[in-house]
């Protein structure tokens, strides 16, 4: 009897140790994911008397805008390099307002820039 029940606790271990080893190969695997971010976003807002127009916004004294704020009120610059940068904002429908700005970026965060354009002649 003693046997018997020894003899089945051997089994039932054996069949549990490959069941064990056989479901292992099967479980997924995720990779890992970076947990430190290497850019940043700015939300650049356009205040001020001159709010009802499009505004076209550069980084850095760009040839080519960035992004358009329909309306005037904010654009949001995802996968900005961490550091200083320059923001301009030039109206799109006379060429007349324009304002810039230094906003300084962190990784991983969300900064903000205001900008209040005023009339400028632009060549």
């Amino acid at each position: 009897m003693k046997k018997n029940i020894l003899t089945r606790g051997i089994l039932l271990l054996v069949v549990v140790a490959l069941l064990a080893i056989g479901f292992t190969g099967c479980s997924i695997v995720t990779p890992p994911v970076d947990p430190s971010p290497s850019t940043g976003t700015v939300i650049v807002y356009i205040s001020g008397y001159y709010t009802g127009y499009d505004y076209d916004i550069y980084l850095d004294s760009g040839s080519w805008p960035i992004g358009t704020t329909w309306g005037g009120s904010y654009y949001t610059a995802p996968n900005i390099a961490p550091g200083w940068h320059t923001f301009n904002a030039y109206d799109t429908t006379w060429n007349y307002y324009w304002d810039s700005g230094y906003v300084y970026v962190t990784a991983g965060q969300t900064s903000t820039l205001t900008l209040y354009p005023t009339y400028h002649l632009i060549y």
